[in-house]
């Protein structure tokens, strides 16, 4: 039996994803959480100087959370077949990360300033970003966006959609209507369900 230990902050972040696929699957694992204090204390004596880390039976170690993701997805069977079904999943998380560096915006101490940039992050990367997906939904007519079944790719992008609802208070539009029909398709999904209702939420 292998042995998986995932390192993260106490928070959602770049680690929900892969907490989600191993709930998910039932799969045993060690999910240690370290405070931003620790972490300045413990950095440097980790290879990549960053998190999350997959440990695997106590010795390999494996950093950058798409890499986790992706390697826990082909061993819990959350993966496609082919080849080219298998890159379509790799291309859909990889395009989350294009609006990354807007996140900043989370931290920003004026609360007007702050209101106005939620505002536009919404309107101008957030808005098209999902119709794009929303598009991508309607053409693969199977409700996942990859395939016919359950895959990373829902995953992720489950946990993204979430993230703009819960923490930049998206509002999902009619006009949204195949990721709206995604959401709830997820949500009603007994398994997930579970570790839905007992997941710690955070903002980020």
């Amino acid at each position: 039996m292998t042995n998986f230990k995932l390192t993260y902050f106490d928070s959602m972040g770049r680690a929900e994803v892969i907490r989600a696929m191993f709930n998910y699957r039932d799969v045993a694992f060690e999910d240690e959480r370290i405070s931003h204090e620790d972490w300045l204390k413990i950095k440097e004596t980790f290879a990549f100087k960053q998190l999350p880390m997959l440990t695997i039976n106590g010795t390999d170690q494996l950093f950058e959370s798409r890499a986790i993701e992706l390697f826990i997805a082909k061993e819990l069977g959350l993966m496609p077949t082919s080849n080219l079904d298998q890159a379509k999943v790799a291309q859909f998380i990889l395009n989350h990360d294009s609006l990354y560096v807007h996140w900043s915006l989370l931290f920003e101490k004026d609360e007007e300033v702050k209101e106005v940039a939620n505002k536009e992050f919404l309107k101008n990367h957030v808005l098209p970003f999902l119709f794009k997906y929303n598009e991508c939904l309607k053409s693969n007519q199977t409700s996942y966006l990859v395939a016919d079944t359950l895959t990373l790719a829902d995953f992720a992008f489950y946990q993204i959609v979430f993230a703009y609802i819960n923490t930049f208070k998206l509002i999902l539009t009619d006009d949204l209507y195949e990721i709206k029909k995604f959401m709830s398709l997820m949500e009603s999904d007994p398994k997930y369900q579970v570790y839905l209702k007992q997941r710690k939420i955070t903002a980020y």
